[in-house]
């Protein structure tokens, strides 16, 4: 019997951690949300949604200067 490995592809990789900073955002655990957000930016930098994560975890705590500064 064979074992099959399977690997996720970046993209795929970067939702799950997209996923996963939403539910954190959600649960107002903003320091693993950041995590998460940032996890998924280091997967797929040009996939603007992590940036939006982490500034929307920013606009969670009234930090709007880094909010805006993520989006810039």
């Amino acid at each position: 019997t064979g074992i099959a490995i399977y690997a996720c592809s970046p993209s795929v990789k970067a939702r799950k951690q997209l996923a996963l900073g939403d539910k954190y955002l959600d649960q107002l655990e903003y320091e693993q949300a950041i995590a998460a957000f940032e996890e998924a930016s280091e997967i797929d930098p040009k996939n603007p949604e992590s940036y939006i994560g982490i500034a929307k975890v920013y606009k969670a705590q009234n930090n709007y200067e880094e909010a805006t500064n993520t989006l810039n």
